[in-house]
């Protein structure tokens, strides 16, 4: 009988979550504020062939990144938007295709609202004082994540310098926890002139501008040194055509960029990394507790 009580309280004993496992669920001194900027339709090849965008190679290089992080299928908007967001795939969140505005079929896990639980959602979840932002030029981003955890949806078209100047004189002022900006471009110019044309990396030089906007505002509101930012994109585009949505490497992989505190700096990611992890990162971030459902992981190689 003393055996076995023994070995009863060994197995409890395992069984409880341990001080040093709970703080693995988060990084050591975390930033109060990320920011997560995507910019639709930019393919990882343009980067490659030497796309010229300065401010996005110098967070590159200041920080993590890869160039051969894969979205989900098919490779189209609403649904890898999404994706990123809530650490799922569509078969699991019910989004599948490039314009969804809600799920077509239902959640394998539903909140109480009835919504696959994004990041949005997880951090009010833990903090409801944390404030929360989602900035976006396509009306179709409206719909991507739970707006009912956002405290400033925004729509602003992010076309020239006067757009994100007046966006971030807001963000500024706000200075929220979790900031998402997306805009609608190159996506737009591949689809009117061609992904891979002139038009195409023109326009990709175009909101790499607007960016070091972004960059520079956030230094000068005192928040760089205790923020992380993460550049990305939805898909990519077949070079030669105006679509994306197959399965060429051109629509498939994008870059995923992470600079900022606690984020090595000039290290190129080995792992295979999935746009759902995003969502895993930023949950690691913030201190979040990941849902059961959730497949998005951590990229941990990022962190010092």
């Amino acid at each position: 009988m003393k055996n076995f009580l023994s070995i009863i309280a060994l197995s409890l004993l395992l069984a409880m979550p341990s001080a040093s496992g709970a703080k693995k669920n988060q990084m050591k001194n975390p930033p109060r504020h990320v920011f997560f900027i995507g910019f639709d339709g930019m393919a990882a090849r343009s980067i490659r062939e030497g796309a010229v965008m300065p401010c996005f190679r110098k967070i590159m290089a200041e920080g993590s990144y890869t160039l051969h992080k894969r979205s989900v299928l098919p490779s189209s908007s609403a649904l890898n938007w999404v994706s990123m967001y809530n650490g799922g795939a569509p078969e699991q969140h019910g989004y599948r295709k490039w314009d969804s505005r809600k799920a077509e079929f239902p959640a394998i896990y539903q909140n109480e609202d009835g919504f696959f639980p994004d990041v949005f959602y997880l951090l009010k979840k833990k903090d409801p004082k944390a404030t929360t932002a989602h900035i976006y030029s396509w009306k179709g981003m409206r719909y991507v994540v739970d707006t009912l955890r956002v405290d400033y949806l925004q729509r602003n078209l992010l076309q020239n310098e006067a757009d994100v100047v007046r966006m971030m004189d807001f963000i500024c002022e706000k200075k929220p926890t979790l900031t998402s900006i997306a805009f609608d471009e190159p996506d737009e110019t591949g689809h009117a002139k061609g992904f891979g044309s002139d038009e195409y990396h023109q326009k990709i030089t175009h909101v790499d501008s607007l960016l070091s906007i972004i960059v520079e505002r956030i230094k000068k509101a005192g928040m760089w040194d205790n923020s992380i930012i993460i550049l990305t994109s939805d898909h990519g585009g077949e070079f030669g055509t105006k679509h994306h949505g197959g399965i060429t490497l051109d629509e498939l992989e994008t870059a995923f960029v992470i600079c900022g505190k606690g984020i090595k700096q000039g290290w190129e990611i080995p792992e295979c990394v999935m746009g759902y992890d995003l969502a895993g990162t930023m949950a690691y971030i913030l201190g979040l507790d990941i849902p059961q459902p959730w497949i998005g992981k951590p990229i941990m190689s990022v962190f010092k």
